[in-house]
């Protein structure tokens, strides 16, 4: 209490845990964190078939209604209890019979029902609800409801036997196959179990095969047959949490209700079973029921105890709640300023002399620290440079002790090391006692300024305070592309050296200075094109504009040289971050002359040829055509069949043909209606070719361009003439290689005589 106190204490209300539980045949909703004092509403659902019991736990407000409320005054597990219905089970039997099976069962249960005819009566069928085969006379019934059933009987017809089954025990299953059959007949029977039972074979005589569920009986007289079938057995699996232990594990009988209990640890407390069967899940000692192998846990949790914590004048203490029993929880006591804590009171304290300790959590504890004022020592140290005023020693808690500081000639006084001094930085100050001091006063000799600044192009190194009388070293150094040309302002050793010293006698300000490097681009010329560019010096980093003009017939291939900015286009720009020396690559075109033909003849000459040259091509007619002509650009003499092509560009080029007929013979006459008169006669051309000559009859005729002709007749093939032969009326035989001579006669007709045979030959 070293002044006015004002201090307020906070609280926030508790909340707590609602646990709920639900036995088999129900579920409930509702649970969740609450705070103090709420009053949470709760509800149990139960399944079909089942009726709501109650419920189980502290804190609920009707145990005995569905829906209700629990007070939350403390964490709560609750759970609700079901129980499954049941029903009255009635059987009537006609006149024949008697029935067995009636009785209560439980809702959902597959009750087994048998009727028995009397001698000289057969069952005839049930009559009534929810029977899973009505015409057996041993069958099984769902029970979801109060029910009444009949069996019907009626007269055994003459000469047939009767067939009567049953069961081993009556509710382990049902049979069927029960009636009247032939005396020669094999009747069919078989045996179903009912849940929890399995079948072991059929008493009586004439089955076919005892073991089978399904076989045949011989009806040779009246057959009493029953089917066996045996409890079956399931695993009862019990587990526990960390907490405690569990019994009643092992092989039960089915629906048997097998007892289970649960036992906390110490410290633990049993918070409920999980797993389905269990009758009341929240009790430590229930049963199970054992209609299938069930595995059941019990779960446990830990109990927690109050740790409260208090502290004497001169301290404060954390580490207060709620804690898991067998913990060690941890413990702190903090003593205020000018205090030390002397020790814990109270039981379970691991180590009672230490602020920083754990308590053993095996029920709720109260512990007390406590604190004593404390005294400080003041030690006062000399440094170079100077002296300080003051006593040191021991003094309470508190006390304020002046000082002063002395500096020596030639030292600056800098500050106080102790920052708990009421001003660090002025040479007279006090100190409070809040601690043990050690006090100094720092001096320091005088010291001198050294600025450095750099033009543009540039960067300086060694500016900073020094020394007085120190020889400082200072550094200029160039960006890229920019050289050092001097230092200005006064106090360098070299003001023309980027490396030197400035001696440091008083503040300094000094300017480094650069310039901009100068670099030298070259252009070489070669065969194909030029550059439009300028040679020459520019300032570092300059971007300069190439272009490549290539010369007709050549195509720019790429530059040569550093720092061209994309090497293979046409314009483009080199960095002149250096001398450059620039080409440019031309390389001479080619082209691709492609010859074709028409039909009637060849050409050659086709290829691949550089700009300029003049290449040589030649059609070639095939016998019985002509050379028309060539079609295309580029050719010296288009109606020349051999001519030259100038190879500025890609050239396609065809040769056209025409068929050589009569009519193209020289001096040829047109008569009209396809009739010519020539040196070779009077002849009617065709459009297929064929001709009819006024001598020769018909021939297919193939004109040369020499003005002979060759012609076919069918009776000596290919014949040869031109003018003069004919007009001596002979002609050369292909076939008989001979010259013929051609002797017309209109009467007796036609023919041909051969020089070397003197053969006459007709015309046809």
């Amino acid at each position: 209490m070293d002044q006015n106190r004002s201090v307020s204490a906070t609280f926030s209300l508790n909340s707590y845990a609602l646990t709920l539980l639900a036995g088999s045949g129900g579920t409930v909703t509702g649970e969740g964190n609450f705070s103090h004092g709420i009053l949470t509403a709760i509800s149990a659902t139960p399944d079909s078939g089942y009726s709501f019991n109650g419920w189980a736990g502290e804190g609920v407000s009707d145990p005995s209604s569905a829906s209700t409320t629990v007070l939350m005054d403390q964490n709560h597990s609750v759970s609700a209890t079901f129980s499954l219905n049941s029903y009255e089970l009635t059987l009537l039997a006609g006149a024949g019979g008697s029935v067995a099976g009636e009785g209560n069962f439980s809702h959902g249960t597959l009750a087994p029902i048998s009727a028995t005819p009397n001698s000289g009566y057969v069952f005839l069928r049930w009559e009534g609800d929810h029977i899973s085969d009505p015409d057996e006379p041993s069958t099984t019934v769902t029970i979801n409801q109060a029910l009444n059933l009949t069996a019907v009987f009626e007269t055994q017809p003459i000469g047939t036997n009767l067939l009567i089954t049953s069961s081993s025990p009556s509710e382990g299953g049902t049979t069927s196959g029960g009636g009247s059959y032939p005396s020669s007949e094999n009747g069919q029977i078989s045996a179903s179990p009912s849940a929890g039972y399995s079948f072991t074979g059929w008493s009586g005589d004439g089955v076919n095969d005892p073991s089978s569920i399904s076989t045949t009986v011989l009806m040779s007289q009246d057959r009493n047959l029953t089917a066996n079938f045996a409890i079956n057995s399931y695993t009862l699996a019990l587990n526990a949490s960390t907490g405690g232990d569990v019994n009643g594990s092992g092989l039960f009988d089915y629906g048997s209700n097998s007892p289970i209990s649960a036992s906390p640890s110490a410290g633990y407390s049993f918070t409920g079973w999980s797993g389905e069967g269990v009758s009341d899940p929240s009790s430590t000692s229930t049963t199970v029921l054992m209609s299938q192998d069930r595995n059941v846990t019990a779960n446990f949790a830990i109990n927690s105890y109050t740790l409260a914590l208090n502290a004497s004048a001169g301290g404060a203490v954390n580490g207060s709640g709620l804690f898991d029993y067998g913990s060690n929880s941890p413990i702190h006591a903090s003593p205020s300023t000018g205090y030390s804590f002397t020790g814990w009171s109270g039981e379970g304290v691991a180590n009672p002399f230490s602020a920083s300790t754990t308590a053993l959590m095996s029920e709720d504890r109260n512990l007390t620290a406590n604190f004593d004022l404390n005294s400080y020592t003041l030690t006062i140290q000399d440094h170079t440079g100077g002296s300080i005023t003051a006593s040191g020693g021991v003094y309470q808690y508190g006390t304020q002790v002046n000082l002063f500081a002395v500096p020596n000639q030639g030292y600056s006084f800098i500050r106080w090391t102790d920052a708990e001094v009421s001003n660090p930085s002025t040479l007279s100050t006090i100190v409070e006692m809040t601690e043990d001091r050690n006090v100094s006063a720092l001096f320091e000799l005088k010291s001198h300024s050294l600025s450095l600044d750099a033009s543009e192009g540039g960067s300086v190194s060694g500016s900073g305070q020094f020394d007085y009388g120190s020889t400082q070293p200072i550094y200029a150094t160039p960006s890229t592309g920019y050289s050092f040309s001097g230092w200005s302002g006064e106090g360098a050793s070299d003001s023309s050296s980027p490396s030197t010293t400035v001696m440091m006698s008083e503040d300094h300000s000094l300017t480094a200075n650069f310039v901009l490097n100068l670099h030298t681009l070259t252009i070489n010329h070669h065969q194909g094109g030029s550059i439009t560019a300028s040679e020459g010096a520019y300032q570092y980093g300059t971007q300069v504009k190439l272009l490549a003009i290539p010369l007709p017939g050549y195509s720019f291939s790429q530059w040569k040289g550093e720092g061209i900015t994309n090497p293979d286009t046409l314009s483009t720009t080199v960095e002149m971050i250096d001398d450059r020396n620039i080409s440019a690559l031309f390389e001479l075109n080619t082209y691709i002359l492609t010859i074709d033909a028409s039909e009637g003849g060849f050409v050659s000459g086709s290829g691949q040829f550089d700009y300029g040259n003049t290449v040589s091509i030649l059609a070639t007619p095939n016998t019985g055509y002509s050379f028309s002509g060539w079609n295309g650009e580029g050719a010296s003499d288009p109606s020349s069949a051999s001519t030259t092509v100038l190879m500025s560009e890609d050239r396609n080029l065809t040769a056209t043909f025409a068929l050589q007929q009569l009519s193209t013979l020289p001096e040829t006459e047109n008569l009209g209606d396809g009739w010519y008169s020539a040196w070779f006669g009077f002849f009617l051309q065709t459009e297929s070719g064929w001709c009819f000559h006024h001598e020769l009859q018909w021939i297919y005729p193939l004109a040369h361009e020499n003005d002979g002709v060759w012609f076919w007749t069918t009776n000596l093939g290919w014949l040869w003439t031109d003018s003069s032969p004919w007009g001596q009326s002979q002609c050369w035989s292909e076939s008989l290689q001979s010259w013929l001579y051609f002797q017309a006669d209109h009467r007796q007709g036609s023919s041909f005589i051969s020089y070397q045979s003197e053969e006459v030959i007709p015309l046809q």
